[in-house]
């Protein structure tokens, strides 16, 4: 019975100083555990949280590109002065382009009335442009054909071709347009 007795007693204090060695090192360790498990969900939020942030300014980059890529379009084809170098230089290259011969090349600005208020002058300049070119048939309409591709806005108003009594195949071609700016800036 005395075995027994022993056999019980160690037992018990086996229980106890697992029960002790629970409440002096696994307890501590488990709340430091939990305190972590709290602190690394805090922190996963707050990274949710700044890559929502960072998407969102990704985004918003990515709209201002678009907005920017729209008006740098928009202020070739409008620009905001009445420069007419560059558009003899667009027309320069078109006739090398098209293989035509420029005769000559003119660029009058135009008065422009608003049309809003009449008698007041328009916020948009009007440069008119009057080209004679000549060449073949074919090599003129490539030159008008190719006023599409210029960055400016251009509208054709008058295209006048005539041939050339001593030569059919050369055409004197008059062409009549006008190209637009912006006259706010």
């Amino acid at each position: 019975m005395g075995k027994i007795i022993a056999r019980i007693i160690i037992v018990v204090l086996l229980i106890l100083a697992v029960v002790v060695c629970y409440i002096f090192f696994m307890r501590p360790l488990t709340k430091t555990n939990l305190d972590l498990v709290g602190r690394i969900s805090i922190e996963r939020q707050d990274y949710d949280n700044l890559n929502n942030q960072i998407d969102s300014y990704l985004e918003l980059r990515n709209e201002y590109n678009i907005i920017n890529t729209k008006y740098q379009k928009f202020s070739l084809e409008l620009p905001f002065d009445s420069d007419t170098t560059v558009i003899a230089n667009d027309i320069y290259d078109l006739v090398d382009y098209s293989g035509v011969f420029l005769e000559s090349i003119n660029f009058k600005e135009l008065k422009t009335e608003g049309v809003e208020n009449v008698g007041e002058e328009s916020k948009i300049g009007v440069i008119e442009i009057d080209i004679l070119i000549s060449g073949t048939f074919y090599q003129s309409l490539t030159f008008i054909n190719s006023f599409d591709v210029l960055p400016r806005t251009i509208r054709v108003r008058e295209i006048t071709m005539e041939s050339n009594p001593e030569n059919y195949e050369d055409i004197s071609t008059y062409i009549r347009a006008e190209t637009y700016y912006d006259k706010n800036i």
